[in-house]
Parts: structure tokens; C-alpha cells; sequence
């Protein structure tokens, strides 16, 4: 999953993580960031 602006977001939360590795994560890692 590439999503715009949400990479940037990668080296500051390892949220994105879960986002690249599941799509409901995405939603999961947005609403609470570990």
C-alpha cells in the first residue's frame, strides 16, 4: 500500500508498519498509533 503523505508518517510512527502489512490496519493504526 502506497499512500501519499502516510509514508512520511513511517520514519516518525512505526504505525505504518501494520498499514503496509494489512489494510484493515491501516484504519486500526490511524485511529490508535502504538
Amino acid at each position: 500500500m502506497d499512500l501519499p503523505g502516510y509514508r512520511t508518517l513511517t520514519e516518525h510512527q512505526p504505525v505504518t508498519f501494520a498499514v503496509e502489512r494489512d489494510e484493515r490496519g491501516l484504519h486500526a493504526s490511524m485511529v490508535r498509533p502504538r
